[in-house]
């Protein structure tokens, strides 16, 4: 399961093995190809979120105009247009093998990086493969 954190005004953190990643993936796309505009992905809770100062219950995923990541109550809100969605899954981590170094493959998603896609005021996350978040 998915494991999402976050720090107020930073950028938040999702870590997930590659099975996790995978079916995120699935999901997206399938929302991509259906009439459902937004889907809803439980997390795990019960973990540290060290550096980070909270843990985040919920990842919700939708079809908007405005390419934009926040994070609302406990829920981080992924929300984009078919382009944008597109990229973010094509872009999840599901295999590398830096892990077998120690060191967790990830993915900077943010306006740095993948401005064409992501609007300039939105925030940025972390997309984090890692061996033992299952």
């Amino acid at each position: 399961m998915l494991r999402i954190s976050h720090t107020t005004n930073e950028d938040a953190n999702i870590e997930g093995d590659a099975s996790d990643w995978l079916a995120l993936r699935r999901r997206i796309l399938a929302l991509l190809d259906g009439a459902e505009v937004r889907m809803l992905c439980k997390a795990a809770i019960e973990f540290d979120p060290a550096p980070y100062e909270s843990v985040l219950s919920h990842l919700e995923i939708g079809r908007t105009k405005a390419n934009m990541i926040s994070v609302r109550a406990s829920c981080l809100v992924v929300n984009g247009d078919d382009d944008f969605l597109s990229n973010l899954a094509s872009n999840l981590p599901t295999e590398s093998d830096s892990t077998a170094s120690g060191v967790s493959y990830h993915v900077h998603y943010d306006w740095i990086s993948f401005g064409d896609f992501l609007a300039e005021n939105s925030m940025g996350v972390i997309l984090t493969l890692w061996e033992g978040a299952a």
